[in-house]
């Protein structure tokens, strides 16, 4: 009898419409993925010069997903991963930045329509976090603009937001 490899998924996130779920792939690297019915896991990918990415939150109608990408050469960076393509999955993974004298950027929630996240970025040698809020700007590009934000200025609606640790 065969046996199975032990798979090691971990649920993140599901869309508000129940169409689609971000989940974090266990494995040599932890991997970012994308479950949708019609075409099961697709993996995210990650940014250049990173080697692992990690889920955070998906948008309302799973369009848009939102996270941390790590390891490598590059530092941990928030990205948005958006879909390209509603008929094979297949998407793109942008970088979100980093506020000027930060080091790290990890995003942690997504608006209902995917084109505002907020996280949180250190704030230099102190590694203070400070809270931020990146919003769409060239829907065609994946660019944005990241602000900083008061410690208090999330409001309702807003949740998760953790501190850097790394």
């Amino acid at each position: 009898m065969a046996t199975m490899p032990e798979i090691h998924f971990r649920l993140v996130a599901v869309s508000g419409d129940g169409s689609a779920a971000a989940a974090l792939h266990y494995g040599a690297v932890l991997t970012a993925y994308r479950w949708t019915k019609p075409n099961g896991f697709m993996s995210l990918g990650t940014l250049p010069g990173n080697t692992s990415a990690t889920p955070g939150a998906i948008s309302v109608d799973g369009s848009a997903i939102v996270g941390t990408a790590e390891g490598g050469i590059n530092p941990t960076t928030a990205f948005r991963w958006r879909i390209t393509s509603q008929q094979t999955g297949q998407g793109v993974m942008n970088s979100l930045g980093v506020l000027p004298g930060s080091m790290f950027s990890r995003a942690t929630s997504v608006s209902a329509d995917g084109a505002t996240a907020v996280g949180v970025c250190d704030s230099g040698p102190e590694i203070l976090v400070v809270p931020f809020k990146w919003v769409l700007t060239n829907p065609s590009t994946g660019a944005g603009t990241m602000v900083a934000l008061p410690s208090n200025a999330l409001g309702p609606g807003w949740v998760n937001v953790r501190s850097i640790s790394g």
